[in-house]
């Protein structure tokens, strides 16, 4: 259970730096 969650949080995560990254460059 818990490694799933651990696993969605990084999914967002990336998912928010891409953004951010994209908007930068």
């Amino acid at each position: 259970m818990m490694a799933c969650i651990v696993s969605y949080m990084m999914l967002i995560f990336e998912l928010f730096a891409l953004d951010i990254l994209s908007i930068e460059f």
